[in-house]
């Protein structure tokens, strides 16, 4: 993985995170305007095709977008846990938090016997 990420950013893609096996890449504009109803519109340096191209004649797995929805979103599964961008916050997904909720009870249930 670590080869993988030294030749994405010789491709100038340098938004990417790495966590042992797990990649996720950032989408940051690299300008933003207003437009004539006073809305902002960002541009990119990058965007998912940019990565593709690079990671395809190497045929390094990934998932399609519309499985696993990597274009760019703005919640995000990484390293286990769910970064929602727009809100500024980190949770448990769902699943692994009653993972850790059904630890949390076996081990309560121990030590009160």
């Amino acid at each position: 993985m670590d080869v993988l990420v030294s030749i994405l950013k010789h491709h100038s893609i340098n938004t990417v995170l790495k966590w042992v096996d797990d990649i996720c890449f950032f989408h940051v504009p690299t300008q933003s305007i207003l437009n004539y109803k006073r809305n902002n519109l960002h541009q990119y340096s990058i965007y998912i095709t940019s990565i593709l191209l690079v990671m395809d004649p190497l045929s390094v797995p990934w998932h399609l977008v519309n499985i696993k929805g990597q274009d760019f979103p703005l919640t995000v599964s990484y390293m286990g846990f769910l970064w929602d961008l727009h809100e500024c916050m980190v949770s448990l997904p769902i699943k692994k938090w009653l993972k850790y909720l059904d630890k949390v009870q076996v081990f309560q249930s121990r030590a009160m016997a």
